[in-house]
Parts: structure tokens; sequence; C-alpha cells
């Protein structure tokens, strides 16, 4: 079943990406046009532009089977400076501000993170947009069984590291999307930032996964 839950994704993210650049290319058009002033198009565009992100991401549990069971939105940190323990300026705050935008109508009502300041960086925008505290994680383990108990049939944001993110989509019970980027080591690229899992819960106690990325592009590997 992995590879038709992938597929499923793929096919709603890509809407998400192709509409999302088709909106960015006319609005870009309209601010350069002489009759329409740049405020006023660029607060027109950037609310049709989130209205149809939420639209898809909303459309995503539609298709792969949420069913009032919950989900779980699954990212690697944003962008680290260099082997330091914080997010790179500009990449890694333009990239949490990303994510924020992203989640922000989806109905989180839970943001966990590990104890470091690039995961909590990650999390902090959402989690002040959203007026929610950041829970803390240690192991995968502790993670899953907060996700699945505590916090049963609801909607929630993950943030975790390049070598931890597969893990915990795994240990939730969903195969990895085939178009997660991986190393040989079965980890996120080092390099790569981008990327989100979100995984749905279905009626049967079994889990699906779907890949999509977010905030500006990251270089392939």
């Amino acid at each position: 079943m992995g590879d038709f839950w992938d597929v499923m994704g793929q096919g709603v993210f890509g809407v998400v990406r192709a509409s999302s650049s088709w909106l960015d290319r006319k609005l870009a058009a309209a601010v350069r046009g002489p009759r329409l002033t740049l405020p006023y198009n660029g607060l027109r565009y950037a609310l049709i532009r989130k209205a149809l992100l939420v639209s898809c991401l909303a459309a995503s549990c539609l298709l792969l089977g949420c069913n009032g069971h919950g989900g779980v939105y699954v990212v690697r940190h944003a962008d680290r400076d260099g082997s330091l323990d914080k997010l790179k300026i500009p990449e890694g705050t333009d990239r949490a501000q990303a994510l924020a935008d992203l989640l922000d109508g989806v109905n989180i009502t839970a943001i966990f993170s590990t104890n470091t300041v690039r995961t909590t960086g990650t999390a902090q925008p959402l989690a002040t947009r959203l007026g929610l505290d950041i829970i803390p994680y240690a192991t995968v383990a502790e993670l899953v069984n907060k996700v699945k108990v505590e916090h049963a049939g609801e909607v929630v944001l993950v943030v975790g590291h390049s070598n931890t993110v597969p893990d915990i989509v795994t240990a939730l019970g969903a195969d990895l999307p085939a178009a997660l980027p991986l190393n040989g080591a079965a980890d996120i690229h080092h390099d790569d930032f981008d990327n989100f899992v979100l995984v749905l819960f279905h009626d049967d106690g079994g889990a699906g996964a779907a890949h999509g990325t977010y905030g500006a592009a990251t270089p392939p590997p």
C-alpha cells in the first residue's frame, strides 16, 4: 500500500506546488502592470495563495483516508548554520516562517520538538501564531506514545532531525514515501531541508504517508 499512498500524496502536493508557482507568476505580472499597485496585489495574491495551499492540504486528508483519526506533519529542522545548533540566517529563519505559513489553518493542536535550538526555532513561528506551547520529546518511542495516546485524533506537527524523521514516520506505522530523499544510511541528506511527510491514520488502525516540500527549494545533494 505504500506505493499507493505515495502516488496519491504526490498528486495532491504536485497540485500545491504547481498552483503556487502559477499564482507567484501572476502576482509578479500584476505588480509590474501599470494599473495595479503592489500593496493591493501583494495582499490579494497572498490570501489566494494561502487559501489554495490550505485547501490542498485539507484535500490530502480526504484522499489519504484521514476520516477524523488525526495526522502528523513530520519535518526536519530548517536550514542549519553549519555545525552550530542554530538556524542559518536568512535561509533557516525564512523556512521556519514558511512552515508556519504552510500549516496555519490546518487545525494543528500540538507541536512537538526535540530540545535543540534549531528544532525549537523551526517550530516557534507556528507555535507563536497558534498560541501553543512546544512539547519536548527525547526519544521516538516517547513521541509516538504522546501522539497516539495523549493527542489521539488530533493533527500535530513534529520537528525532528535528518536521522530521526524516517524513524518517526515508520514508528507511527507508515511506510516511507519513495520521494523522501535519503542517503545510504537511510537518513535525510545532510543539506536537504525542504521536505515534510504527512502521516495519516486509517480506520483499520494502519497509517499512510505522503511527501511534500515547502519554502525555498534545497539544492540537490
